[in-house]
Formats: C-alpha cells, sequence, structure tokens
C-alpha cells in the first residue's frame, strides 16, 4: 500500500477545520475566490462577527493543507 507517511494526521486536521456547520458554512462561502468582511461569513454562517473571526481562525491554522494563501487571503490553487 502506497500512503504517505502522515498522511492520515493532514487528513484528520482538514476534518476537524471543516467538521462544524458555521466553518464549513464560510469555507464554502469563500469557494468563489471573493473576499468577504466577518460581518459577511458571520450572516452566511448564522453567528456573531467575532465567533466568525474566531472559526476563522482555526480554519486559517490548517491554511497549509486546505490551500489558503495567508497574505492574499484568497483560495489559492494547492497543486500548483
Amino acid at each position: 500500500m502506497n500512503v504517505e507517511r502522515n498522511a492520515d494526521a493532514a487528513v484528520c486536521r482538514i476534518a476537524a477545520a471543516i467538521g462544524e456547520r458555521a466553518r464549513a458554512s464560510m469555507l464554502y462561502c469563500l469557494i468563489d475566490g471573493r473576499a468577504r468582511t466577518s460581518t459577511e461569513l458571520a450572516v452566511v454562517a448564522d453567528v456573531t462577527p467575532s465567533t466568525a473571526v474566531r472559526k476563522l481562525s482555526l480554519v486559517l491554522s490548517g491554511h497549509t493543507e486546505l490551500g489558503f494563501s495567508l497574505q492574499s487571503h484568497e483560495l489559492s490553487n494547492p497543486s500548483g
């Protein structure tokens, strides 16, 4: 079986990052590549803006696996 070492740990981090309704809603909203304010994301996720910031920071902490570019705050193509 050809499985990359620690790949399962990376998958677990991704699942944990998106495995909650509000975080998944915000990510789905961002998938079109347009910038959104924390207020806009909060409305989509049905949470307060401060909660949206906190939840998004959890997602961004795993940005490498998820393909986020922290400089531009846009979804990037992780495969290059």
